[in-house]
């Protein structure tokens, strides 16, 4: 039998023993919200759809918020569990220990931010530090990448002002406010739309949206922008890497970042029983057919039909 069968026959124990009155929830039935990081909405709806078709009893209603609005919410009770791509806050873990809540953390995979430039600008190379100097204001013009740009003034658009996309750049920087020459979309989708239409544009997204898409819509979009391969400092090949699944695997691109499962279950529920199978081998594959990096590559058990001896 399988290491999550396991996990949730266990976890089904734990939960008749520790409660006396009947559960609302257990670890696959009941009814619960899930909020979900707007950049992250493709992966997490798409665990919350294999496990509700495992378990035809467990009902999950997403909650998907940009990270500020998605935190707020979380500490104030309105979700028991959300995909993040952060850890808790030393003061929230507290706050929440003050409330004999246990915080919990689960590393789910890795995500990276991407760049992206419209499909007409050919400087698509940037090394690791021309692209942090970009991210603290530093570098604002094209000429100062490359002297024989035709372009001049940069403009930098990201996903919104409460993103975890904003919020991963001002902690890279140890910035508490981003540059003037940057800019707020209502969305990816926007952000995208914008770089497509304007060549002195960079948009800021997250990979998990990037590669939430059919063929065709990846078709389009490839159509109209061009990713940006980013330069490790810390390699000595000299190649320059875009935001692909195994460059996160490897390390080679630099912008990377954690997903996780945060829960303030205080109790063992529908929560704890969907981070399990999110944890397991059946949850990680959904990370890389998504084109992210898993926390555990999932085994692959090949069957080897050996010749009869003679």
């Amino acid at each position: 039998m399988s290491k999550f069968f396991w996990i949730i026959l266990v976890l089904l124990i734990i939960s008749c023993k520790n409660n006396q009155q009947p559960n609302e929830d257990g670890p696959t039935f009941g009814s619960i919200k899930l909020g979900i990081d707007e950049t992250l909405a493709g992966l997490g709806t798409s665990e919350i759809d294999a496990f509700t078709t495992i378990y035809d009893r467990a009902h999950i209603k997403p909650i998907i918020l940009q990270e500020g609005d998605l935190i707020n919410d979380f500490v104030n009770d309105s979700f028991k569990m959300m995909f993040t791509s952060r850890r808790f806050l030393e003061t929230e873990e507290n706050y929440l220990k003050s409330l004999k809540i246990i915080p919990r953390t689960y590393l789910i995979g890795m995500d990276a931010i991407a760049l992206i430039v419209n499909n007409e600008n050919k400087d698509s190379l940037l090394t690791y530090d021309q692209a942090y100097y970009i991210f603290n204001g530093k570098i604002d013009n094209w000429k100062q990448i490359n002297s024989k740009s035709m372009l001049n003034e940069m403009k930098i658009v990201f996903d919104g002002p409460k993103s975890s996309t904003v919020r991963y750049i001002l902690d890279l920087t140890k910035q508490t406010k981003l540059p003037s020459n940057f800019y707020a979309e209502k969305n990816s989708k926007a952000v995208v739309d914008y770089v497509s239409k304007n060549k002195n544009a960079i948009g800021i997204v997250a990979l998990c949206w990037l590669t939430d898409m059919t063929y065709d819509q990846k078709d389009t979009l490839y159509r109209q922008i061009n990713l940006v391969n980013i330069q490790n400092r810390a390699s000595k090949d000299n190649m320059y890497y875009p935001p692909y699944q195994g460059n996160l695997v490897d390390s080679t691109y630099p912008f990377r970042r954690n997903i996780y499962l945060l829960s303030r279950e205080a109790k063992t529920g529908l929560a704890s029983g969907f981070a399990a199978y999110v944890t397991s081998d059946k949850g990680q594959k959904i990370l890389l057919k998504s084109g992210l990096a898993p926390n555990e590559i999932p085994a692959r058990h090949l069957e080897i039909n050996m010749p009869n001896s003679k």
